[in-house]
């Protein structure tokens, strides 16, 4: 964790995510991308099924 808290400007002294100021850099294209693999127990599953992968805040992916 020492090693990543060195290299990761937006992690505190706990390895919590902060905040980190940008002002002063060059604005520029930047692309980020991400992948999760989410399990979730067989119920919860066959819910999000049947509500069409909906939920009270909206649909998961876009929530996600």
């Amino acid at each position: 964790m020492e090693n990543m808290k060195a290299q990761l400007s937006h992690l505190d002294e706990k390895a919590r995510p902060r905040m980190v100021d940008v002002s002063d850099k060059t604005p520029g294209k930047r692309e980020a991308v991400a992948e999760a693999l989410v399990r979730f127990p067989e119920s919860a599953w066959a819910s999000l099924k049947e509500s069409n992968f909906a939920s009270a805040k909206g649909p998961i992916l876009d929530v996600a």
